[in-house]
Order: C-alpha cells, then sequence, then structure tokens
C-alpha cells in the first residue's frame, strides 16, 4: 500500500509568525495574502491561509519579488498599528490590552524588516 506524499512542506518561523494571531498581534485574512499577491502580479488559489501564504512566498521568490511582498506586509501591519492606536485613544479602559497588540505588531514588522535586509550569508 502506497503513502499518500505530503505535498505541503513545513511552514517557516516568518510564515507561523503572520499566521499566529497570538504571535502577530492582527489576523492575516485570506483577502489580505490575496491581494499582496495581486499587488505583485501573482496569482493565488482560494485555499487555506497556510497554504496560499506559502504559496505567496515561494511564487514571489522564484519571480524576483519576495522583497516586495515583504514590504507590502510591513505597510499592512503599519495601517493595523495605525487603527490600533485609534482604538487605544476611543477605549481607554481596553487600552491595555491594544497596546499588546500594538507590541506583537511591532515586534511582527521587526520580523519582516528583519528579513528585508537579508541574510549575511546570502
Amino acid at each position: 500500500m502506497k503513502r499518500k506524499q505530503n505535498s505541503h512542506i513545513q511552514p517557516s518561523a516568518l510564515e507561523k509568525q503572520l499566521l499566529a494571531t497570538y504571535f502577530s498581534g492582527f489576523y492575516l485574512t485570506h483577502k489580505n495574502i490575496i491581494e499582496t499577491g495581486k499587488n505583485n502580479d501573482i496569482e493565488l488559489p482560494y485555499k487555506k491561509r497556510s497554504v496560499i501564504l506559502q504559496e505567496l512566498f515561494i511564487k514571489a521568490k522564484k519571480a524576483g519579488k519576495y522583497k516586495n511582498v515583504l514590504s507590502d506586509f510591513i505597510k499592512l501591519i503599519d495601517e493595523n498599528i495605525a487603527s490600533f492606536n485609534k482604538y487605544a485613544q476611543n477605549y481607554p479602559y481596553a487600552s491595555s490590552i491594544i497596546k499588546r497588540w500594538i507590541h506583537k505588531a511591532n515586534s511582527t514588522k521587526a520580523l519582516l524588516q528583519r528579513e528585508l535586509g537579508g541574510s549575511l550569508y546570502e
């Protein structure tokens, strides 16, 4: 009996960070991922978020648009942070929780910026 080969590759640390709201501080939607692909002329299927994010990174690297994709995600995070700051001002009782989201989003942004800068060994 043959086993079915798993064509799904294990997600990278960056992918895990982006997909886990607990770590990233925001929710990355299907729409966010697909629009980022469209902005970089990369077509993506409508599948699980983890699959399409992984496909986006693979196709972007092949097309030489990986840095553009990372920059688009950084812009998205900046938009989320701006929204969070407004929420913190409008809802002072929730500001302690919202500030945690902002901190996590800034940490994710820093991770993307480090990836954007490239590795010393590339």
